[in-house]
């Protein structure tokens, strides 16, 4: 901590600093009053004297902190601060006023001050140049030099030669200006006075006298620079070196090669670099000297100057890799242990130890007289301690972010924007202030690109370990109120807020004016295209839009009219779908055509997908459109469920039995269509096959007799009858029909959908899924073996019983085709092997007596209207003169898959997720889309292609996505492959780019490890090279908050990663402000 003090509204005279030195130790304190010259009469005194202010201020980095002790303060208001860029000023309440000049320039909007308890006040001053250490807090004076004769120049002594820049810079000012307002030969300004002139500063001539012509002006060393901004290309056989400097004076460029250094002299107009080097003229020179890892052969060295660099190409004497410019820095002496010793030891005063003089003259060595003995040691000498660990010199790109609480999505995003090369070197050369918009209501008025401007100087700085985002995320928290707090946030919905914060403070356009999209016609594309981002770069165009935006094809087509609709859109980021997790799904389709045999086909989709998914598969295997064709899920003989676009499949699950089936278009056949879904059931159950009360089999002379009540219990003869019957009373009531084999969809014109239509086609359907047996009807077996007993209940049988029919009776019959049942569709009423009834979705009849039935009319169509659940009752049970039927379940008959579909394998790499990205998709109803030429919501179907590339592509794998759960969404741990070299677009785009160039190169990752309910980010970056982008200046490294460490290009690739950053790979171009506008043709 440096302590200082300031007078306020006057002159800090020599006598007086020096009187209040020796009344408080050093620190100078101000009055708040103006102090009188010397000699006159002092001022009269007040009856209560305000306190002093005095300050103290210390270099924090890329701010300067200044401490003000004001005691306590009096009256009533609130302290003011009024700062420029090379002035501060604070108003107190009570009436006083402390100001200082600094020592170079700030940012006033970034100025700030706080009230501390103790009477302190604390303001914080932000620095242009974070890089720039300040000596002091003023501006350093330069003090007046009486010019001398011109005598003979002595060689330079070793302590002029150790002299640093600033004093070099003050003699050569001090030398040159000799005339107050009289410009110095090297263009530098006189130094500041707060003196008049007075005698003694008048020029002399050679005898010393005033009045006399001023000498010669003296020569002005060049200023030396420690470092300048440059980058490096290293070959085996050479090394390059980009120094970069904007507006140099070509005629003052003068380099020179060693065999080990080189040294490059030059002058600027550039007035950020002299601002930044303390307020210096534009005729001041510079000159920077760097020491080389290994020899260089001086005469094949050149170079050559470019609009904004020096490039220099130095010539290796060895060929081979330095890795390096510069020789690395010696480690730092560890200190003796003596002198450890020593230091904490206070009472071991040595004999050159300094007291203040009281003249004012300085520090000066005690007298010899005035020394103090040293103590006697003590018996046991203690171990000096350990010394302190030497931590490594810290590279540039190392520096990590502080975790304030959940705050590792905006560390994580703010690393790749600090590797985006442009969008570094746009902020770090402060380009930014020439594009901040003042006057835009959605932007912050340039506070946000300040502190993200701040932030990136900092963290390319090599001076600091870890930093915090405090104030970036404050300034993020006020403009999206979604980030206040420190609850856990995804990092690519940060990102986009961040670029959409920046682009509105740094947006070029100060009044958007309107603009109408209008219809593309039969234009082509490139003509609408060019249109459509010249109109959005109207009214948005800043340097996000000029890195990162892009622009891509959207393309809708109306399923009903063929109506195409195409727009160019821009896009910030690709938000691709990962494929999902596969499992196979067997669907058996029927043709509308019911003399075609169906096919069981074996497909592959998505474990919680829609059901368009499976339609669009099956569309692409049949040729039938996905719209004409009905999915229905099967169940123990039942429909489970139908399914319709934007359903979800999910449930569906392993023992389910997928059954689609073709519908008839209307607009094709040109007529109605009527169509039944048809449920084939038993009209009485399944006979037994053994006594139910013996439980024997009858022999091949014997039948069972079944009650004709419940159809479920059959006896041998009367006697078990009897004695089942306590046991079966309780049981015996009607059973409603059973279902046997499985359902389907008939689909027929509404002109031909006649009775008789209806059952060629039903019975033509239901033999794939059941085996029908036909009993012969002859007279000698009516009824015959009957018993009847009344309905008494003590009577101890069965209302009635009747003979059971088998299998083995139906094949020993003397019918020559017996086996299978002859068609019933020329038979008419009772002749029939079915009857047809209206029933539910579930198989349960609608009207429990016969008027559920429906009826033959004839060559009459049906009359039945919408799609209609319809039951296939098979006649199981003997009745007079009626047909009688045995019905067995079978094994659905189908072909096999002639193409089938191959098994996906567990490897998803980037090129299948931008392949999902630009495949056409058709819209849910939800999204449907007004179709202006049907005047009606259409589910369209859309897709999006690539137009225009930019320079900078973010890709975002979406990992979280919404499903049917408790949760309500899951996160994809899939790994997904992707290039870190070489990605090439050109297959997604629409339109070749017209310099050609497709690559993209990674440079850098965004991981998110754990699951949906909790995890953290990483990142990994790398910088790229300016002369060849594929390669990296700064290799890759991890940043985990604030650690930091490098990495191999190997590990970038895991199961982790959420967003990439990618670079398009074209020559590096530093970012300017865009000057003319693009032109329509």
């Amino acid at each position: 901590m440096i302590l200082c003090g300031l007078y306020l509204f006057g002159e800090i005279m020599p006598d007086a600093t020096k009187s209040k030195k020796k009344k408080s130790g050093g620190s100078a304190k101000s009055d708040g009053s103006s102090p009188g010259r010397q000699g006159t009469a002092p001022a009269t005194p007040v009856k209560k004297a305000l306190p002093a202010v005095t300050h103290e201020w210390r270099d924090a980095g890329s701010e300067v902190r200044v401490t003000l002790v004001t005691g306590p303060l009096a009256g009533a208001g609130r302290v003011q601060l009024d700062c420029s860029e090379r002035r501060v000023q604070v108003r107190l309440p009570d009436g006083r006023t402390w100001s200082s000049r600094l020592f170079a320039a700030v940012l006033p909007d970034g100025s700030e001050h706080q009230q501390r308890p103790g009477g302190r006040i604390l303001v914080k001053l932000l620095k242009h140049d974070p890089s720039l250490t300040w000596p002091s807090l003023e501006p350093m004076k330069i003090p007046r030099v009486k010019s001398s004769p011109p005598t003979k120049e002595t060689p330079p002594t070793k302590e002029m030669k150790e002299k640093t820049n600033t004093e070099k810079i003050e003699e050569t000012a001090g030398r040159t200006s000799e005339r107050p307002g009289s410009p110095a030969p090297n263009g530098a300004l006189p130094g500041p006075s707060d003196a008049p002139p007075g005698p003694d500063d008048a020029p002399l001539g050679p005898d010393g006298k005033p009045g006399a012509s001023p000498p010669p002006p003296a020569v002005v060393e060049p200023v030396l620079l420690d470092n300048l901004k440059h980058d490096t290309f290293e070959t085996d056989a050479d090394i390059r070196v980009s120094v970069y400097l904007r507006h140099i004076k070509k005629e003052t460029l003068a380099i020179s090669y060693d065999s080990d250094s080189f040294s490059m002299v030059f002058g600027t107009s550039d007035r950020r670099f002299l601002a930044a080097r303390g307020q210096l003229d534009e005729c001041f020179l510079f000159r920077w000297t760097v020491p080389l890892k290994g020899r260089v052969l001086p005469d094949l060295c050149c170079h050559k100057v470019t609009n904004s660099a020096v490039e220099l190409r130095l010539v290796k004497a060895i060929p081979g890799r330095w890795n390096a410019l510069r020789p690395p820095a010696p480690p730092p002496a560890p200190v003796p242990a003596a002198a450890a010793a020593s230091r904490r030891s206070p009472s071991r005063l040595s004999e050159s130890a300094a007291v203040p003089d009281p003249a004012g003259g300085g520090d000066r060595p005690d007298p010899p007289t005035k020394l103090v003995r040293p103590p006697s040691p003590l018996p046991i000498a203690l171990p000096p301690p350990p010394p302190p660990p030497v931590l490594a010199p810290l590279e540039r790109g190392f520096t990590g972010l502080d975790n304030i609480g959940n705050t590792c999505f905006l560390n994580s995003v703010i690393q790749c924007l600090a590797n985006t090369r442009e969008l570094r070197d746009y902020f770090a050369d402060s380009l930014f202030q020439a594009d901040i918009n003042q006057h835009n209501p959605l932007g912050m008025k340039g506070q946000l690109a300040l502190a993200f401007a701040v932030l990136m100087r900092v963290l390319w700085s090599g001076e600091h370990r870890s930093y915090n985002p405090h104030k970036l995320k404050a300034l993020v928290a006020k403009r999206f109120t979604q980030f206040t707090g420190f609850a856990q946030h995804d990092a690519q919905e940060f990102m986009a807020f961040l670029l959409d914060g920046l682009h509105e403070d740094l947006n070029r356009v100060v009044e958007k004016p309107y603009t109408q999209t209008e219809e593309a016609g039969d234009r082509p594309d490139d003509e609408v295209a060019r249109e459509a981002w010249y109109r959005y770069r109207l009214r948005d165009d800043s340097v996000i839009v000029d890195l990162f935006q892009g622009q891509y094809k959207s393309k809708l087509v109306c399923p009903d009219c063929g109506k195409v609709s195409v727009t160019f859109d821009p896009f910030l980021y690709l938000s691709v779908p990962l494929p999902k997790k596969k499992r196979p799904v067997c669907v058996t389709f029927f043709r509308a055509d019911h003399t075609v045999r169906p096919i069981t086909y074996t497909l592959y989709v998505s474990a919680d997908g829609l059901a368009d998914e499976i339609m669009e598969k099956l569309a692409e295997k049949t040729g039938v459109a996905s719209r004409l064709i009905k999915l229905i899920d099967e169940r123990k003989h039942k429909v489970q469920k139908v399914y319709t676009r934007g359903m979800s499949a999910g449930t569906i699950g392993r023992g389910s039995h997928l059954l689609a089936f073709e519908q008839l278009d209307p607009a094709r056949i040109g007529e109605p269509v009527l169509e039944l879904l048809v449920i084939q059931r038993l009209q009485y159950p399944s006979a037994a096959r053994v006594c139910s009360s013996c439980k024997k089999e009858p022999t091949a002379d014997e039948k069972l007799r079944r009650c004709t009540r419940c159809y479920r219990t059959s006896y041998c003869d009367s006697h078990c009858q009897k004695d089942h019957w306590p046991h079966h009373r309780e049981l015996c009531r009607p059973w409603p029909p059973e279902p046997v084999g499985c359902p389907f969809l008939v689909s027929l014109p509404r002109s031909r959908a006649t009775y008789t239509e209806v059952c060629r086609a039903m019975e033509a359907f239901s033999r794939y899924s059941v085996n029908v047996f036909c009993v012969p009807v002859t007279a000698d077996r009516e009824r015959r073996d009957s018993v009847s007993s009344g309905t008494s209940s003590d009577s101890g049988k069965c209302t009635d019983t009747e003979e059971t029919v088998t299998e083995k009776e139906v094949s020993s019959s003397d019918s020559t085709d017996c086996r299978e049942a002859p068609s019933s569709s020329g038979m008419t009423g009772d002749q029939q092997l079915f009857v047809i009834r209206s029933v539910d979705q579930q198989g349960e009849n609608v009207v429990s007596s016969d008027s559920g039935r429906i009826q033959d009319n004839g060559d009459e169509p049906l009359d039945l209207r919408g799609p209609c659940t319809v039951a296939m009752d098979w006649k199981t049970a003997r009745r007079r003169w009626q047909p009688c039927c045995l019905v067995d379940d079978k094994e659905l008959e189908s072909d096999p898959d002639p193409h089938p579909e191959p098994e996906p394998t567990g490897r998803i790499g980037l090129h299948q997720c931008l392949r999902l990205f630009t495949e056409p998709e058709r819209l849910s109803p939800g999204e449907a889309w007004y179709c202006p030429r049907c005047k009606a919501h259409r589910e369209a179907e859309k897709q999006l292609s690539l137009w225009r590339l930019p320079l900078n592509l973010i890709i975002q794998l979406k990992r979280f996505s919404f499903k049917e759960s408790f949760y309500g969404r899951d996160k994809i741990d899939r790994m997904v492959e992707f290039p870190v070299r070489d990605l090439n677009l050109r297959q997604y785009l629409t339109e070749e780019p017209d310099d050609g160039r497709v690559l993209y190169d990674l440079y850098g990752v965004i991981n998110h490890h754990g699951g949906i309910l909790g995890g953290h980010y990483t990142a990994f970056a790398r910088c790229v090279d300016p002369l060849r982008p594929e390669n990296a200046e700064l290799g890759w490294r991890r940043f985990d908050d604030a650690r930091v460490v490098r990495m191999k290009e190997e590990e970038v690739m895991t199961s982790e990663a959420y967003l990439l950053f990618y670079r398009r790979r074209i020559p590096y171009a530093a970012p300017e402000r865009a000057t003319d506008a693009e032109e329509i043709d």
